[in-house]
């Protein structure tokens, strides 16, 4: 059994309360800023990153991030051609409740 180290990467976000570390569960921030140096760092080591989609606010207190929104934003810092997401959901729906099984940028924009 081969051991692997998890890695935490905190990015920073814009939080929606000033609740600092007494912030609730409940209360979500959006990604501001990923630095994908850590990312980096671990890929180009061989190991594959785990990352928590925990934020710092500028409040200094720790936020919790939507796991599709983080991965998210870290593909975007990355500059990833394509971003997979493995869900319990159908998938995106249109406005007929048709899924849409691949979306461009442009379409993502425009939902």
């Amino acid at each position: 059994m081969r051991h692997l180290p998890l890695l935490f990467v905190l990015a920073a976000v814009g939080a929606c309360s000033g609740g600092g570390g007494d912030t609730p569960p409940a209360v979500v921030g959006d990604p501001q800023q990923v630095n994908p140096l850590p990312i980096e760092t671990v890929l180009r080591a061989g190991m594959i990153p785990v990352i928590a989609p925990v934020g710092a606010g500028e409040d200094g207190g720790s936020y919790n991030v939507n796991a599709d929104t983080a991965a998210g934003a870290i593909a975007g810092a990355m500059k990833a051609i394509r971003l997979l997401l493995l869900t319990d959901v159908v998938g995106v729906l249109d406005k007929e409740g048709n899924l849409l099984p691949n979306l461009t940028v442009p379409e993502v924009k425009a939902l």
